[in-house]
């Protein structure tokens, strides 16, 4: 696949300066996941931005006249397809947030990423590259950091309450606002370990994948969350589906405490007939086989250490592995 990276700084397209930032989650590459900043040089005549593990998205049009927008290692050379992850087939001047593949990428692997729009209404700074705090730490994301899918939809406010009756947060949302996202763009408002776990619109205990158009949400709808402190966080894990907030169960697995998160991955202890191990492991598969084992580590202790996992011998796992907050 040839591409024309040609800069041109003539003309830039109209992209709204509150809009110039994008947040990727849940590839199964994980470096492609993270937020991602506007960059100062224009690829087939639009923006193009990066992560801050060097990931790019960006469009290219083909010989043949078509467009697709890519998700690339930077590192690679951009003129083969060698370090393509992702792409999709669009004509449009933004990030389109639907329909990513791996198809015809050599690097990628399904699932494929979720993307969101950020909207930042205290950012000045749209053409630099990267710079600022961590935008992947809370502490950068503030309340007036706002998600939403992009495009022409019309974005309108819901309400979200605890079951107490208090007010958690007011979130904009669009037709195609999944619950996922609505749940992110709450964390804000949580304090630290906090998360919300459930959404549930009138007696309904709402699935992540659901959106605001399945819901017939309209402006001024008000949802309920259940929100909980983690007994654990996870990551840096180079499986996705391991990182995030643990909650202990009530449950002992070889006389220890197991612990699940958001994702429905296990962390919990196995008794081999001489040694303990600590596994991560996929919740729906058979724990006593590896094939849904993502990391493991060999120790005697009673709770999951910080350090020390390896993939070695777990099936699913893949590099990074994962690091261990408890509390």
């Amino acid at each position: 696949m040839l591409r024309d990276l040609c800069s041109c700084f003539s003309q830039r397209p109209k992209v709204d300066s509150c809009t110039d930032s994008y947040l990727i989650q849940g590839a199964l590459i994980e470096k492609v996941n993270g937020i991602y900043h506007r960059q100062g040089n224009l690829m087939d005549g639009v923006p193009c931005y990066r992560n801050g593990a060097g990931v790019l998205l960006f469009r290219y049009r083909m010989a043949s006249g078509a467009s697709f927008w890519y998700l690339s290692s930077q590192s690679n050379n951009l003129n083969s397809s060698e370090g393509d992850y992702y792409r999709v087939k669009s004509e449009s001047v933004r990030p389109t947030l639907a329909d990513w593949s791996c198809s015809h990428c050599p690097d990628g692997r399904g699932p494929a990423p979720v993307i969101s729009l950020i909207i930042n209404n205290n950012s000045n700074n749209n053409d630099g590259a990267d710079s600022g705090p961590d935008p992947c730490s809370k502490s950068s994301l503030s309340a007036d950091v706002l998600l939403l899918p992009g495009g022409d939809e019309t974005a309108f406010d819901i309400s979200v309450s605890l079951l107490s009756g208090s007010l958690l947060g007011t979130v904009p949302v669009c037709p195609s606002s999944t619950c996922l996202q609505v749940k992110f763009a709450l964390r804000p408002f949580l304090q630290e370990r906090r998360y919300v776990t459930k959404l549930i619109f009138g007696e309904q205990v709402l699935d992540d994948l659901q959106t605001v158009k399945d819901l017939q949400l309209e402006p001024d709808s008000s949802l309920q969350a259940i929100a909980q402190e983690a007994d654990c966080i996870v990551r840096d894990a180079g499986v996705p589906e391991v990182n995030g907030n643990y909650i202990r169960q009530d449950e002992l697995m070889a006389g220890a405490p197991c612990y699940v998160n958001e994702h429905g991955t296990l962390l919990f202890r196995y008794r081999f007939t001489r040694w303990h191990y600590w596994y991560f492991s996929r919740g729906s598969g058979d724990l006593q086989k590896s094939e849904g084992d993502y990391f493991r580590v060999k120790t005697e202790e009673l709770e999951p250490p910080a350090t020390g996992w390896v993939s070695a011998s777990c099936l699913a796992g893949r590099d990074p592995c994962p690091t261990v907050m408890l509390f």
